[in-house]
């Protein structure tokens, strides 16, 4: 007996010396007047605008800044393709010209070099002419030209009637090793890269909507700990009051109280943590979706969401429809095939047309015109290029083998990431049950606890521990409900949707 004296007495003589401590811990356990909500109740103000997850894509989606960088790059490649559409289109350009030609030396040279009406003196030339011309990707080359050319003469009066020759010239580009003309090819490039920046802006936007809903289950778990960390505070605020009673009425020890307050206090440190939570999410949120409002808002609560697939192998299926990485490999591999068509043309002959027709009109002469008319073939070889062509052909076949093994890795790699992103879901469903269970029976054992501490069967400090491994408990069903939600997104995300 005079040992356990003893003991008691060491004992308040080392609480003595925490007493400041308690008497702190006390007051910082009374709750702020931010952190008296009843528990179960949102954990932004009422008045405040509540944000759904829908209303949440759709601002990000329209008004998002990256949208509107995704949607610039899809306007960019718009134009670039509508300039190299009018490279292969038909074009019609106008000339024209003025000259002066100045005959001096002898009469006697001047008939021998220019005609026997040659004489001293200037003479001048008009040219006007009409060119309509297709494929310009060179514009030395063309696909194929037309030209018309009108050149009135106007001699000096020494010099005789003036004269106008006409002249139509065509060339048509027959074979240069591409079907339609390189031009064409360019402009199927084109068009190959248009459809990439297309896939690129639909998985852009589909990375926009995960980021958001990212964003959102973020700020929603935000929201659920801060209101479950209130609901502890609320009870531990009342053991802590329970407690100050039983002390005041010499019922409690001095440790039991130290106890009580520190519990209450550190769950008060837990509410303005929460908050600070909040807050941050909230302000991440709101820049990831462009929230005009400045007053802030609140969350709408999620119901659980249901599987997008019953099994693994309806997942994959879907996934394969569409996931939009192969689609865009693919797409790349196309284009590196016109790149090998295109260079295997180069060690081709070209081969094209040519024609004319020349007419030449004296002013005041009553003989006939003078007409003329031609038609030819060129080819073009290439002889030496120091293995430049071969290079081309190796390096685009290269790079079809590179896309073909792409693909292959892009389908194990899908499978691989919905497999994972699947089991991981059903993983994370049991847990979200087990963790149930587990609030469930905490929960039940603090209520039994609370009984049996009235009733002197259990001690000050059991009943402590079984509130803290209530709320222990609350917390971790939140973190599991919370921690599907993302996995289920997740998975979404794997099956492209």
């Amino acid at each position: 007996m005079n040992e356990n004296r003893k003991m008691r007495l060491a004992a308040s003589l080392v609480l003595l010396g925490f007493l400041g401590l308690g008497l702190e811990a006390q007051e910082a356990a009374q709750p702020s007047a931010a952190a008296q909500v009843p528990p179960g109740q949102a954990a932004q103000p009422p008045e405040l605008p509540v944000l759904s997850l829908q209303q949440a894509i759709d601002l990000a989606l329209s008004t998002g800044d990256d949208m509107k960088v995704i949607q610039g790059g899809l306007d960019a490649a718009r134009a670039q393709h509508a300039l190299n559409l009018s490279k292969n289109a038909y074009s019609l350009s106008a000339n024209g010209g003025y000259g002066l030609t100045d005959y001096f030396g002898a009469a006697t040279d001047l008939k021998s070099a220019f005609g026997s009406s040659a004489l001293p003196g200037i003479g001048q030339n008009v040219q006007a002419g009409l060119s309509l011309v297709q494929g310009t990707q060179s514009s030395s080359s063309p696909n194929s030209r037309i030209s018309l050319t009108a050149t009135p003469t106007l001699p000096s009066a020494m010099n005789g009637p003036a004269n106008t020759s006409v002249a139509v010239s065509l060339s048509q580009n027959l074979w240069d090793g591409y079907a339609g003309g390189q031009t064409k090819a360019l402009v199927d490039k084109s068009l190959i890269t248009l459809q990439g920046k297309s896939l690129a802006a639909v998985q852009g936007k589909s990375a926009v909507v995960a980021k958001v809903k990212q964003a959102y289950i973020t700020a929603l778990t935000a929201q659920r700990t801060l209101a479950l960390r209130r609901s502890i505070l609320e009870k531990q605020n009342a053991l802590l009051k329970q407690f100050q009673t039983i002390y005041d009425l010499k019922q409690a020890s001095a440790i039991d109280l130290l106890n009580a307050q520190i519990n209450a206090r550190s769950a008060a440190l837990d509410v303005r943590s929460s908050e600070h939570d909040l807050s941050l999410a909230l302000q991440r949120l709101g820049n990831t979706v462009n929230y005009p409002g400045v007053s802030g808002f609140q969350i709408e609560e999620l119901q659980s969401p249901v599987l997008p697939a019953s099994s693994l192998d309806e997942a994959i299926g879907i996934g394969f429809k569409n996931r939009l990485d192969i689609a865009q490999v693919a797409l790349n591999r196309r284009s590196s095939q016109i790149d090998l068509v295109i260079a295997k043309a180069s060690i081709l002959p070209g081969i094209g047309l040519t024609g004319g027709l020349n007419l030449n009109i004296p002013e005041g002469s009553t003989s006939a015109n003078a007409k003329s008319a031609s038609l030819g073939v060129k080819i073009a070889m290439p002889i030496l290029d120091a293995g430049a062509a071969k290079g081309q052909i190796d390096s685009a076949s290269s790079q079809l083998g590179i896309y073909d093994a792409q693909i292959a890795q892009l389908q194990k790699s899908i499978t691989a990431d919905i497999r994972d992103a699947y089991e991981s879901v059903l993983i994370q469903a049991d847990r979200v049950d087990l963790a149930k269970q587990n609030m469930n029976l905490f929960d039940a054992r603090f209520e039994v606890a609370k009984a049996q501490n009235a009733g002197g069967t259990m001690s000050n400090q059991d009943l402590f521990q079984a509130s803290l491994d209530a709320a222990n408990a609350d917390v971790s069903y939140a973190n599991a409900q919370n921690t599907y939600l993302l996995a289920v997104v997740q998975l979404q995300t794997a099956m492209g949707l």
